[in-house]
């Protein structure tokens, strides 16, 4: 039997400043890394009452 162990990068994580009352986690594996995904954030246009905790990820 061979096992085949898998190393990812590590995920980038954005916390607001109080609890979240949300989560994003994005997921991506055509050589993005988690960076990738911090500047389309804004463009979501979500209201700004919400505290939301990202997870982005490159898998």
């Amino acid at each position: 039997m061979r096992i085949i162990v898998m190393e990812y990068p590590p995920c980038l994580e954005i916390n607001p400043d109080g609890p979240a009352n949300g989560t994003v986690i994005w997921l991506h594996g055509l050589g993005a890394d988690g960076n990738d995904f911090v500047p389309i954030i804004p463009e979501l246009r979500l209201p700004g009452t919400t505290s939301t905790a990202w997870t982005c990820c490159r898998r």
